[in-house]
């Protein structure tokens, strides 16, 4: 900016010139630093937060906001006492849930209640028999309440992006099976689907969907994905094109069973440390394992040599065997004992 001045001006530091042309260039330094900001924001490998959403919104894909956790609590006292429409419950770390219908204990001396998480997560999937009354309500003796297991975190960006690069590099076609994935995705909670085509005869899809890290879903997200696809079988009711008769249906666990025979350890470390670190190392690795992959049993020695303190070792036996596991399309590896022999 000096320089387009006059040069038989001065304009050196502390003249009316220069202290008058300083604070516009710093006004531009950062509007050029906010215009590096709008670039990335602009594109969808590099957008994040409400910008991503923008740019998944032109494409039709919009972020899953989660879904709060709910289920029933039972109130055991006396017969006829009201347990109010939003009571409290909560548990000892402090997660509160509210009643959503207001019902009248019975003569029997119960009353289930629905209930439903104060905010969406899977930090509210609970176990049975952890729910508190804070305040004591007149006639009630005591509350418990069954497992809550259907609560899931609003969807982060990394997925979302995936799910946008998705629909744009596989563009829409008519019931392909890049689609019935997508559709699947679109569901709260599943991660993956596998697409089998006319698996009962013609104008017949089976879907395998399955959850992050390949694991099994619920009955009621499975119902979701049909409710989605093809509520009406075969009508085009949903998103699946008429005459696409669509069966969904989640994985199964396969119990994978770890012997690792002969380990020897370096000096000076633990064997109860070193046995707890390859079982942590195996467990991982089996997790990554997804449906219709294969557990590999040079992997496991491998994680096995990589384990800080172990020497060597005689042997690996996978479900009484010397060889890889293989899954089907419907199957997921998990992890059952792993034993030193």
């Amino acid at each position: 900016m000096l320089d387009t001045m006059d040069s038989d001006t001065y304009k050196g530091a502390g003249s009316i010139t220069h202290d008058s042309v300083a604070p516009v260039a710093i006004e531009l330094a950062l509007a050029y630093m906010e215009l590096d900001k709008i670039l990335g924001i602009a594109f969808a490998k590099t957008a994040y937060d409400e910008y991503l959403e923008m740019i998944a919104e032109i494409h039709g894909i919009y972020r899953k906001d989660g879904i709060k956790a709910s289920g029933s609590a039972t109130f055991a006292g006396a017969a006829g006492t009201k347990i109010q429409l939003g009571t409290l419950l909560q548990t000892d770390s402090g997660l509160k849930f509210y009643t959503t219908e207001s019902k009248y204990i019975d003569d029997l001396g119960s009353a289930s209640v629905a209930i439903e998480a104060e905010a969406v997560g899977e930090l509210y999937n609970i176990p049975s028999n952890v729910l508190k009354l804070p305040v004591q309500i007149t006639g009630v003796d005591s509350v418990s309440n069954e497992a809550l297991q259907n609560g899931t975190d609003r969807e982060e960006d990394s997925l979302l992006r995936e799910r946008l690069l998705e629909k744009v590099r596989q563009p829409p076609l008519s019931g392909s099976k890049s689609d019935y994935i997508r559709w699947a995705k679109e569901i709260d909670d599943v991660a993956g689907c596998i697409v089998t085509p006319l698996h009962a005869g013609p104008g017949t899809i089976k879907l395998t969907i399955y959850g992050e890290n390949g694991m099994p879903l619920s009955e009621g997200i499975i119902a979701a994905v049909k409710n989605h696809i093809d509520p009406a079988d075969a009508q085009g009711d949903g998103k699946a094109p008429i005459g696409a008769l669509v069966t969904v249906v989640t994985v199964a666990t396969k119990q994978v069973n770890i012997a690792i025979a002969g380990l020897q350890l370096e000096a000076d470390y633990s064997l109860v440390n070193v046995q707890a670190d390859i079982s942590a190392a195996i467990n991982q690795y089996i997790t990554s394992v997804l449906p219709g992959e294969t557990v590999v049993v040079r992997q496991l020695e491998s994680i096995i040599m990589s384990i800080a303190g172990v020497y060597d070792f005689a042997q690996i036996s996978v479900n009484g065997e010397a060889s890889n596991i293989s899954t089907t399309t419907e199957e997921k590896a998990v992890l059952g004992a792993v034993t030193f022999e």
